[in-house]
């Protein structure tokens, strides 16, 4: 689906515009210069393609909460071993 700003994009009624320093998209109208919207890169190395920018953020916090997940059952597998030798 596409944002109400991005059809004024493709209309011509404002810019889309990327800040090459920190990859955040700008959305600006033309006719004063008010930047009307700012998005800012999803992932650390954005690859220009926000859905697969998107993706690759959700396959990370995949990652992280099984290492979470891991590393809670291994604590708790750890204390217990403790508690039965007490």
């Amino acid at each position: 689906m596409i944002s109400e700003n991005e059809k004024k994009v493709i209309s011509g009624e404002y810019l889309k515009v990327e800040c090459p320093k920190c990859k955040s998209i700008l959305i600006i109208k033309r006719n004063n210069g008010e930047v009307v919207e700012v998005r800012e890169p999803l992932i650390d190395n954005p690859s220009g393609d926000r859905f697969e920018d998107a993706i690759e953020k959700l396959k990370n916090s995949k990652k992280e909460i099984e290492e979470k997940f891991k590393a809670s059952t291994e604590a708790l597998k750890k204390k217990k071993s403790l508690d039965d030798l007490l």
